[in-house]
């Protein structure tokens, strides 16, 4: 037969569990946000890529996986980028 502590002790402890769960899952969706100007459907024929201050390469979206750590993306015109960076290759 249980106790009032343990029963007690039993609901307080479900309860830190639930509440727990709850906000792990709510805040599961939660990630480092980087700077970059809203994309472009990278289907179309934009003149718009994506660069990073002291990157190589330009990238046809800001979602590209080698820009995933990078703090500061910008958007320039492809032919300005064309005349000193080469294409990523993962995203042309």
């Amino acid at each position: 037969m249980k106790t009032n502590f343990t029963k007690t002790f039993s609901k307080i402890f479900a309860s830190v569990i639930v509440a727990t769960v709850l906000i792990c899952g709510l805040t599961s969706g939660i990630t480092a946000h980087t700077t970059f100007t809203p994309t472009i459907n990278r289907n179309t024929n934009s003149s718009i890529v994506y660069i990073t201050p002291n990157g190589e390469c330009y990238h046809s979206t800001p979602k590209c996986r080698t820009l995933r750590r990078s703090k500061q993306i910008k958007s320039i015109d492809i032919k300005e980028a064309q005349k000193t960076r080469r294409p990523c290759k993962v995203c042309h």
